[in-house]
């Protein structure tokens, strides 16, 4: 038998499922203390060892004082950053809105939540993107070629996918808002290709954090015990913890699709107005 959806797309729990709330509460607040830490060991590997933050391009010099280039470093540096807090926190937090929120919330605050979450989540990726092509083409004598690997064309098509996501939610379920049998049959989609992009965007931030890692090895020239250096070794720790990030998040969606939150006052109307809509029947003398 198939599972039963209701009007907003919420799966009916089937025998053997496990209830809303039968995930310990560490499970959420734990994936939450994961976002903190890898956003401050992210922080930490790139202010104290890829040189930190700026907004300008600074001008290298050879032992004469020549200007012999310059060095983008620093603009770049906002690239990993930006990307950590669109990843492991806002898009974490979306996902989280309505499976684990944060605060007790009816189901227009946990909707509200989830929108300004992949909002902050859009801009990050926005500013990413563009600290990244600045590096990259502000560099001298030689800029450095744009979208040359393979982490730089998968990164684009998270954005571009992100992007959609955001549009096509919106268009959906904010505004203008499609009916809410239309709602209903789209919502697990929506869900699907959330969770797809954030897994890709999570995997692509491992497959970047490695690249960044490999080209600062060659770029120093280290080797043997050097290689434990902190600059070396903050980068190996966040890839197992964004893998734990990742599991913890997504356990959440395979409880159920969505735990019942209290129904906010504009869905309290909506649902009275369906049922007094079913209860008229063609045959009636009181309908239309």
């Amino acid at each position: 038998m198939p599972p039963q959806v209701d009007s907003t797309g919420v799966r009916s729990p089937r025998k053997g499922d496990l209830g809303p709330g039968q995930l310990p509460v560490w499970v959420s607040r734990l994936a939450r203390v994961l976002e903190v830490v890898i956003l401050v060991i992210v922080c930490r590997w790139v202010v104290s060892h890829l040189g930190g933050l700026g907004f300008e391009a600074r001008r290298t010099r050879d032992a004469g004082m020549h200007i012999t280039g310059t060095d983008t470093s620093r603009i770049f540096n906002w690239h990993p950053i930006l990307n950590t807090l669109g990843f492991a926190v806002f898009m974490s937090e979306a996902l989280l809105a309505y499976q684990a929120p944060a605060a007790t919330l009816d189901r227009g605050g946990q909707k509200f939540v989830h929108v300004v979450m992949h909002s902050l989540a859009l801009a990050c990726f926005i500013f990413a993107l563009i600290a990244a092509v600045l590096s990259h083409t502000l560099k001298e004598p030689v800029p450095i070629p744009n979208f040359y690997s393979a982490h730089s064309w998968l990164g684009l098509a998270v954005y571009i996918a992100v992007l959609l996501q955001a549009l096509a939610g919106m268009g959906a379920f904010l505004f203008p808002k499609l009916p809410p049998k239309k709602r209903a049959e789209l919502a697990p989609i929506h869900t699907f290709l959330g969770r797809c992009i954030y897994v890709l965007g999570l995997a692509n931030m491992a497959v970047g954090i490695q690249e960044k890692a490999s080209l600062t090895q060659l770029g120093k020239k280290l080797s043997n015990l050097s290689l434990r250096q902190p600059i070396m070794t903050l980068p190996a720790a966040l890839l197992p913890l964004l893998a734990a990030l990742g599991v913890l998040v997504l356990v959440h969606h395979s409880v159920l699709h969505r735990p019942e939150a209290p129904a906010s006052k504009h869905d309290q109307d909506v649902n009275l107005l369906d049922r007094n809509d079913s209860m008229v029947q063609p045959d009636s003398p009181n309908a239309a």
